[in-house]
């Protein structure tokens, strides 16, 4: 019996796994814009402040189809001189499948 359940609990996964490309794919930007909302501020900043998680990294985004690729990633508690004071926010960028193709630095 525990082995059909476990083929039955794989086999959800397996059927979800195509929604969760399909969620990745609507939450793509490719116009180098990103609107990002954090969900549970107020949770998420206090884990900031005690310790328990230091950053929090956006969807990523691109410049366009064939573009940059790139991401947010916030400190909710601040970094480096900003840190217990502010709100750090950086841009990341990350390799992606068309680097091959795009000019350095970013243009």
């Amino acid at each position: 019996m525990k082995s059909q359940e476990r083929i039955i609990a794989l086999k959800d996964v397996a059927l979800a796994e195509p929604d969760l490309c399909i969620t990745s794919l609507e939450m793509t930007s490719y116009d180098a814009t990103q609107l990002w909302k954090i969900q549970d501020f107020t949770r998420k900043r206090h884990d900031a402040i005690t310790g328990k998680t230091t950053s929090i990294y956006s969807p990523c985004f691109y410049t366009s189809r064939t573009g940059y690729k790139m991401c947010a990633r916030i400190y909710l508690n601040g970094d480096g001189m900003g840190k217990g004071s502010h709100i750090s926010l950086f841009f990341v960028l990350m390799r992606g499948h068309f680097d091959w193709l795009l000019r350095w630095p970013l243009v």
